[in-house]
């Protein structure tokens, strides 16, 4: 395995902090002016923390300063665990926000969702993200700005997102749902259960418009991961079980699509067959056939998998070579408390080491 060059930075941290806190799950977007917008969770634990507050910074990549730092909310008792960001095609920024429960066993109460029209800088609590159709919301994994309105074709854009039920919540059901929304988030409209439609129990996944549909990889409640190709009202047109085809991936966690120089890549932790530790790892992928095209390994430690590795990326460019981004969590002061942590890599050099 080649050795990455690779520069390593603690964003939000635990060193000389008092009381350790538990730093995870960020979510990043650009915003106009070039800065990063990063949100995450500020707690103590891993999940069923006595409350958790929802945190954004904005970090300067050409600076490596952060700009500013806030706290979006920080209601008693609510633990705020998986927060989502994504622009809406008028250009206001939502932040979704998994609100959980206090207790022994993970509850959840809802999705909550604030929304910025200051690009970030500031965010306004619209309250709890609306039933879409039978379904009550908890989580929203990935979305994508497209043309038309659902399967119309009529020249406005809207948004869809892959969005997720519980039992505890409206409709009684686990399950991941394709929605869509004409009116920026206000409102949504229910599509698909997707778990249905693909005959598969799965949860965090990744979304790609591709050929007038989409493509999704799927994280399975029985440890697989898939691939999904579909129309663009998501019905299933292919499908291939990664985890049973490749050695280099078992268990993905919180995969991330995207698209650079006309190729795809899938940004994910992976848990190999048989181990416990994740690593962090960027694939090369066909959104046309379904298949990897090889892998390289980011970044890996021994600690337990869920306190490592959901992963989001960005390009900058220095003296004319582009440079690839990972904003991810991870130990790196104390055991098991992780950290906000910037990777930075020579694109050039990191898909040269595929393998």
């Amino acid at each position: 395995m080649q050795r990455l060059n690779k520069q390593r930075k603690v964003l939000v941290g635990n060193t000389g902090c008092g009381q350790p806190r538990y730093y995870a799950f960020p979510s990043l977007l650009r915003r106009h002016d070039g800065t990063i917008l990063i949100a995450y969770k500020n707690g103590v634990k891993h999940m069923l923390d006595p409350e958790a507050s929802l945190d954004t910074l904005v970090l300067d990549p050409a600076s490596g300063e952060i700009v500013s730092k806030r706290t979006v909310d920080r209601t008693p008792g609510w633990i705020h665990q998986n927060p989502e960001l994504t622009r809406m095609p008028d250009g206001s920024i939502v932040l979704y926000d998994d609100i959980q429960k206090p207790g022994w066993t993970k509850a959840r109460t809802g999705l909550r969702v604030y929304r910025s029209t200051d690009d970030g800088v500031t965010f306004h609590d619209e309250g709890w993200f609306p039933q879409v159709g039978d379904f009550g919301i908890g989580y929203t994994f990935d979305d994508a700005v497209v043309e038309g309105s659902g399967s119309k074709a009529d020249g406005s854009r809207s948004a869809v997102m892959l969005a997720m039920s519980f039992p505890e919540l409206a409709g009684g059901i686990r399950a991941v749902h394709a929605v869509w929304t004409d009116d920026h988030g206000r409102s949504w409209t229910h599509i698909r259960n997707l778990n249905e439609e693909f005959a598969y129990a799965f949860n965090e996944s990744s979304l790609l418009p591709f050929d007038e549909g989409f493509v999704i990889v799927a994280r399975g409640d029985d440890r697989t991961t898939k691939a999904y190709r579909t129309d663009k009202t998501f019905r299933r047109l292919a499908d291939r079980e990664l985890s049973a085809q490749y050695d280099s991936i078992g268990h993905v966690g919180r995969p991330k699509l995207f698209v650079r120089d006309g190729q795809t890549f899938l940004l994910c932790r992976n848990i190999a067959k048989g181990e416990k530790a994740g690593t962090l790892r960027l694939y090369r992928f066909d959104p046309a056939t379904l298949e990897v095209g090889g892998s390289v390994q980011l970044d890996a430690n021994e600690y337990a998998a869920g306190h490592s590795y959901y992963a989001e990326s960005f390009m900058t460019e220095r003296d004319g070579r582009p440079l690839f981004h990972v904003i991810t969590y991870v130990p790196t002061t104390v055991a098991d408390m992780p950290d906000i942590v910037w990777l930075s890599f020579d694109w050039g050099e990191l898909t040269g080491a595929f393998e």
